[in-house]
Order: structure tokens, then C-alpha cells, then sequence
């Protein structure tokens, strides 16, 4: 039970994917869209590096409490950076696409939620089963961010 609390998390620690915004032009729409890159990868940093320190908290000999201990941290983590990121202005040309990371990001949150819960059972069967759910959310959710941030960065190159 204990690899499995540190599996899950590892699986959760690195599923953000930390790929950067890239700037258009340099009229006052590429201020403005740099301004927006600038702003979007702050906070993906300091994400990444929230989700670093609390990655060096997982070890072999994580028990299931630390483990739901450590998943709230990571939740945290999440809702810190979509917090973050809804105060964030985007360029009217990528507006739409940055509700969409936000809300992509924030998936993340809800993910993590579940899963924690899930590792409160003292069902193995239930546990096991929240993880491969997280594993796989972790995953679908990681190449949407992926997408999304591609076409933002095609918009804002546009």
C-alpha cells in the first residue's frame, strides 16, 4: 500500500507538463501578448516548483496518511496556480484558449481530490482502482494542457 500512495503521487508530480508560452510580435498586441507569456510562465514555474519540493516528501516508506497528507499539499499546489492564472489578462486572441488551460489545470485539482478520498478507504480494491483512475486522468489531462498550450502559442504567433 505504502509504493502505491508513492506511485500515485509521482504519477500526480509529473503529470504537469512545464512547456512555455512564446511571444508574437512587438506592436503593442506582442506587448501585450508578452506580457501574457511572461505571466503564464510564472506561474507554471513556480507550479513546477511547488511540485518539486513536495515531490521530494515521496518516498518508499511513505505511509498511506502522509500519502493523503502529501496529495492535499499537491491539490493546494493546484488551486494555487489556477488562482494565479485566473487573475492573468490574456490577449483578446487567446482568450478563449486560456479559459480552457485554466480550466484544464484546475482538472488537475479535482483529479488529485478524488484520489486522496479514495486513499481514506481501507479497500485495497478501492484504492488501487483510484490510482489507475488518477494515472489515467493524469495522462489525458497532461496532452490537453499540451494542445492547448500549442494553440496558443499558434494564435499568438498568428
Amino acid at each position: 500500500m505504502r509504493r502505491r500512495v508513492a506511485l500515485l503521487a509521482a504519477c500526480a508530480a509529473l503529470g504537469f507538463p512545464v512547456a512555455g508560452c512564446g511571444a508574437g510580435t512587438e506592436s503593442s498586441e506582442g506587448a501585450n501578448a508578452g506580457a501574457y507569456v511572461r505571466q503564464v510562465n510564472a506561474a507554471q514555474i513556480e507550479f513546477a516548483r511547488r511540485f518539486g519540493g513536495l515531490s521530494e516528501r515521496i518516498g518508499p516508506t511513505l505511509t498511506p496518511a502522509q500519502g493523503r497528507r502529501t496529495l492535499g499539499a499537491f491539490e493546494r499546489a493546484v488551486d494555487g496556480t489556477v488562482t494565479r492564472l485566473r487573475r492573468v489578462r490574456p490577449p483578446e486572441q487567446v482568450a478563449g484558449l486560456h479559459g480552457r488551460l485554466v480550466g484544464e489545470i484546475a482538472s488537475y485539482g479535482d483529479q488529485i481530490a478524488v484520489a486522496r478520498r479514495a486513499f481514506s478507504s481501507r479497500d485495497p480494491q478501492r484504492v488501487l482502482a483510484a490510482q489507475g483512475k488518477l494515472v489515467d486522468a493524469v495522462r489525458q489531462t497532461s496532452a490537453d494542457i499540451n494542445r492547448t498550450i500549442d494553440a496558443i502559442n499558434r494564435q499568438l504567433r498568428a
